[in-house]
This record gives C-alpha cells, structure tokens and sequence, in this order.
C-alpha cells in the first residue's frame, strides 16, 4: 500500500476515498457506481474487535461541484467525528483515539 501511494505512510495513505484505492491498486475506473456485491472485491470485517463511533458527523460532499448546484450542499458525507483517515479533517480535530469506542 504504502508504494502505490508513494512513499505516504500512516493518515496520508487512506484519508480519502481515491487515496484508499490508490493504495490497494485499484486505478480503474471501471468499478465506478457498482455494488460492492457485484465487483471482484471483498472486505472481511472481525467481529473480535468492533469499535463503535463516539459521533457521526455529515458535511456536504468534497468534489462535488458548484455547478451541480442541486447536491453541491446536501449533507451526503458521512464520517467518524475526530478520525484522521477522513480527507480534509482539520489536525486540531483529531482524537487520540480516532473517534471510536
């Protein structure tokens, strides 16, 4: 991961949707607007180890454009309060324990 992403290592490999699939390899575009289900892809999540969020949090989405005025502001980002693997996240924002309980 860390040498797709070149050389970037801890909160600057994956905060970010198109950080995260840079590091796993994944450059085409092809798999845009499908289901998880239907794609090659797998995630496997431990139930050993859940974390809860302390709090969620919404914004309006990065890299939507002004000019698709209709959903440039509607609250459809939704994040882990204090997390620094959300892109954009302020540094004063984080929390030593990432957002989670």
């Amino acid at each position: 991961m860390i040498k797709n992403r070149a050389g970037k290592n801890r909160v600057l490999l994956t905060n970010g949707p198109a950080k995260m699939m840079q590091a796993f390899g994944i450059h085409s575009k092809k798999w845009n607007l499908h289901f998880l289900s239907d794609s090659p892809f797998k995630i496997d999540l431990d139930d050993n180890h859940k974390k809860w969020a302390k709090e969620i949090k919404t914004s309006a989405r990065i890299g939507v454009s002004q000019s698709e005025l209709e959903w440039a502001n509607k609250k459809l980002r939704y994040y882990v309060a204090g997390n620094p693997y959300v892109s954009r996240m302020k540094k004063s924002a984080y929390q030593k324990d990432n957002g989670w309980q």
